[in-house]
């Protein structure tokens, strides 16, 4: 079984952050895979491609989990213009950018 890319794990399904290297590791395991089958004597093959760690972007998630503070952006939530903003933008059928919302929010 051989898996690469995406279904080894190397993509974020929200960002598609890690599409470079699962190119790369499709890449890769090809070039393994005919170096394997040039060789192949009939018996069982163990073909080895290098993965990346990712030592330094765990860490900085890592500090992120422990360091990362949300309370500037609870204090925010609270604000009448970021209710009134919220109003706009997700309640209002014409939307942030019309003047008939903005005016209807000014008569509140």
């Amino acid at each position: 079984m051989l898996l690469v890319g995406d279904a080894a794990g190397l993509v974020s399904p929200l960002t598609a952050g890690g599409i470079h290297t699962a190119l790369e590791s499709g890449r890769a395991s090809a070039v393994a895979l005919t170096a394997a089958l040039v060789c192949d004597t009939g018996a069982a093959m163990t073909v080895t491609i290098d993965v990346p760690q990712f030592r330094i972007k765990r860490l900085l998630r890592k500090a992120f989990d422990v360091f990362q503070n949300d309370w500037l952006f609870d204090v925010l939530l609270s604000t009448g213009a970021l209710s009134a903003t919220a109003r706009l933008t997700y309640f209002h059928r014409r939307g942030l950018l019309s003047s008939s919302a903005w005016k209807d929010l000014l008569r509140r």
